[in-house]
């Protein structure tokens, strides 16, 4: 491990969902809390974030809205006390509470924030009418926070003369590094984890061996989680995705998030291939209610479909005292939540 700082995008916080309490947010803000890593994020990633924060919240009453338009017809029969605190739901107190968690997972986890007041506005300039990274592929204006966020980094980093880990899927933020010396680029979370936890050599050595050992078995435990899990299918929100059947799954990276002489919490990105039946209401055949400005759906349809993609995934094993063998596998999740979005490329003459 070259150095104890590291720099963490917004991209990092949307990829977890923004869940301070999954295993990865959790052991960042554990790692920054006991002063183990120096944390730095700069003052747009911390508005960024913000920002993701109340565009949730915006998306989720206008799924409320949506929710209580098609309980019209239940009135009557819904308990007082849900209708009560659907109506408490207001958009400025949830936005408040979420800025609040943001706020103490800052503090908590001893997080620097780095203010743009020192970047110089002629290399701001320069990099944008040069069209250097991270102004890159004909991106300009969307790219100034990004660029912004960079030289306020830039300045930091000279001020305290030490090298400093940036971690980001940002192909641009990595054009960026990969010019400055004392930047060293990472493309996710779990990828530093293993990084820090490679430092203690000889453990993460034992862990690896015994996951490669016992990759056969991993694979089947894994594959049993994944297709037990919940799903939707992203092209039609109103079907339902039924008989989930596991066609294969691929390690394609494994990580170390935390290890002692019992216990490794692990991520992976693995490659999984599916089947499922797709049900939903037939749109294509229904009839439009020129009156109740709706459909009126007489049929549904069902189709088969197969799906395959790269997901983080995390669970944690536990050790026998001898550190020969793994004894249990447990606490499985999908990065990106409980229910897991199916998504097929659909064509116009598909369903």
């Amino acid at each position: 491990m070259e150095t104890k700082n590291i720099f963490v995008d917004t991209q990092v916080f949307v990829q977890q969902g923004l869940k301070f309490e999954n295993q990865q947010l959790r052991r960042l803000y554990e790692l920054g809390k006991d002063e183990r890593i120096r944390i730095f994020i700069s003052e747009v990633v911390k508005q960024e974030v913000a920002g993701k924060f109340a565009n949730k919240v915006h998306k989720a009453l206008q799924s409320k809205k949506s929710m209580m338009k098609e309980l019209e017809v239940l009135e009557e029969l819904l308990p007082p006390e849900l209708t009560s605190a659907l109506e408490k739901c207001n958009e400025s107190s949830l936005i408040e509470v979420s800025l609040s968690k943001w706020n103490a997972f800052i503090e908590g986890a001893n997080v620097q924030v780095i203010s743009p007041d020192n970047i110089c506005n002629s290399e701001l300039l320069s990099l944008y009418f040069s069209g250097s990274f991270p102004f890159s592929d004909g991106k300009k204006k969307s790219e100034f926070p990004d660029a912004i966020s960079l030289l306020s980094l830039k300045s930091q980093v000279e001020d305290i003369g030490e090298k400093i880990y940036v971690i980001s899927g940002d192909k641009d933020l990595k054009g960026f590094c990969d010019k400055q010396d004392e930047f060293i680029y990472i493309n996710h979370l779990a990828e530093f984890f293993d990084i820090y936890n490679r430092s203690e050599e000889r453990l993460s050595e034992v862990v690896h061996r015994l996951l490669e050992r016992n990759e056969a078995w991993l694979l089947e435990a894994l594959g049993d989680a994944f297709i037990n899990c919940d799903f939707i299918y992203e092209n039609d929100y109103e079907a339902d995705v039924e008989n989930p059947v596991l066609k294969y799954i691929d390690i394609v990276e494994t990580n170390i998030i935390t290890v002692d002489s019992r216990r490794a919490e692990i991520s992976i990105l693995a490659e999984v291939g599916m089947q499922a039946d797709i049900c939903g209401p037939d749109y294509d055949n229904a009839m439009w209610d020129s009156e109740e400005k709706e459909y009126i759906v007489f049929d549904s349809y069902k189709v088969t479909r197969e799906f395959d993609s790269v997901y983080s995934m995390s669970f944690v094993i536990l050790l026998d005292e001898k550190l020969e063998n793994i004894t249990t596998l447990g606490d499985f999740s999908v990065d990106e939540g409980t229910t897991i979005s199916l998504h097929y490329d659909d064509y116009s003459w598909q369903k």
